[in-house]
């Protein structure tokens, strides 16, 4: 993984506003890590069936000019088009085929909106994803990433280094190194330790222990923000959450966000 970062690396990101659902903490985080420009509201009024559609007539009206009021204060974009849909989930996918974008911000309630859990939004995501967990800080100046070399580890450095270049946080990243070593687990970090002795603003932590979890918990009370890999498990990793990201997530950290 030999690979260097361009300083504008979400050039489309996308916040799905669903009608009733909170969204400040996913805008908070997208403009920490990109210009107004780059943000794009999709907004969705969940109804409870086909039959009900016509329902939806009038929280769309309101949603629409909710929007338009934001748009405006922000100087961000939105789709015009308010989808009034019983399949939220489905409707937001297809958004996200025709918008294509860089990645998707979502919230913890959101998932609820959409009658499936964070595991099953994490492992059906139709593009790169960040969930927002807990309460974001008003100020995002701390940021910790424990980070592997898994599968997911690119993007939560990518988020990192967005956070830092354009929102000006301090990022460290912690290696957790397993008492008992596995040669597969360092092969895994050795090509992003690569990269990472390349990015100067990034500081560097290591730590010895066979409990991650634990490890991550204890240092993340020092942080701002915790940027977790939804895979990061060290038992193996799942489709949606892994062992460790799921544990970390019924601790209900102050501000956490899991990227997939």
């Amino acid at each position: 993984m030999n690979r260097s970062f361009p300083r504008s690396m979400f050039r489309k990101i996308l916040i799905p506003v669903i009608h009733g659902c909170e969204f400040k903490d996913s805008l908070q985080v997208a403009k920490g890590i990109a210009s107004s420009g780059s943000i794009l509201l999709a907004g969705i009024v969940p109804v409870v069936d086909e039959y009900s559609l016509s329902g939806g007539a009038l929280p769309a009206q309101e949603l629409r000019k909710s929007m338009r009021q934001i748009t405006t204060r922000e100087g961000i974009n939105s789709l015009e088009h308010i989808r009034v849909t019983d399949s939220p989930w489905k409707e937001l996918v297809r958004m996200v085929r025709e918008e294509k974008p860089d990645l998707m911000i979502l919230e913890a309630g959101h998932c609820d909106s959409f009658g499936y859990s964070i595991h099953e939004v994490l492992k059906n995501a139709p593009c790169n994803i960040v969930i927002a967990c807990g309460a974001m800080p008003k100020k995002i100046d701390q940021v910790l990433i424990p980070i592997r070399g898994g599968p997911n580890a690119e993007l939560a450095l990518r988020l990192g280094l967005s956070l830092s270049r354009h929102g000006k946080a301090s990022i460290n990243t912690l290696h957790i190194i397993p008492k008992t070593r596995k040669t597969a687990r360092d092969v895994a970090f050795r090509g992003l330790q690569r990269v990472l002795n390349n990015l100067p603003e990034v500081n560097h932590q290591y730590l010895q222990t066979n409990d991650p979890t634990a490890a991550i918990l204890v240092t993340s009370k020092e942080y701002d923000v915790l940027i977790l890999g939804a895979t990061s498990s060290y038992a193996g990793a799942s489709g949606g959450l892994g062992e460790v990201a799921e544990t970390i997530l019924h601790e209900k950290p102050k501000g956490l966000l899991i990227v997939k």
